[in-house]
């Protein structure tokens, strides 16, 4: 075969090729796009939940020390004492900031590298009479002492 006669063939070939119709499928990739976006926002919104719920099974109701900016996430930091009466995780300038609404209503937002102190009240037993250590009865009457100093600075013991 001639060189000539092979180019024929070739270009015959190729314009045979071009003929036939390629199929084109279509593929919206903004509805895959929203949902991964809805699938980000659903997963932030669960965390965010959660921990709102730890924060304030942990903090809310309790007088707690605190290090935190009061009113405004930017001012200066200081340990305050509150009593929470709500705790929330807020987005600000694409950072996220913890804050707690104290019974003043003010926003104090923490900062979460210092530690915060959690009062716990010591509750006193309640005294149950029956319980209470009885002093010995001789059957007689109990004595008086006197609260005026025996010598000088001495006061006797009851």
């Amino acid at each position: 075969m001639k060189k000539s006669e092979l180019k024929g063939i070739i270009k015959g070939l190729i314009r045979e090729l071009l003929k036939e119709e390629v199929s084109v499928i279509p593929y919206d990739i903004a509805s895959d796009f929203t949902k991964f976006t809805s699938g980000i926002d659903s997963s932030i919104e669960n965390a965010k939940r959660s921990f709102q719920k730890t924060l304030k099974s942990k903090l809310v109701g309790k007088k707690i020390t605190v290090r935190a900016s009061k009113g405004d996430a930017n001012q200066i930091k200081t340990d305050y004492v509150i009593t929470p009466t709500g705790a929330n995780i807020a987005e600000i300038n694409n950072d996220w900031k913890i804050y707690l609404v104290g019974e003043d209503k003010k926003r104090y937002f923490v900062d979460e590298k210092f530690k915060i102190k959690v009062t716990t009240s010591q509750e006193v037993p309640q005294s149950n009479p029956s319980s209470m250590p009885q002093e010995p009865t001789t059957g007689m009457a109990p004595t008086q002492t006197s609260e005026k100093p025996v010598a000088g600075n001495i006061v006797p013991q009851k």
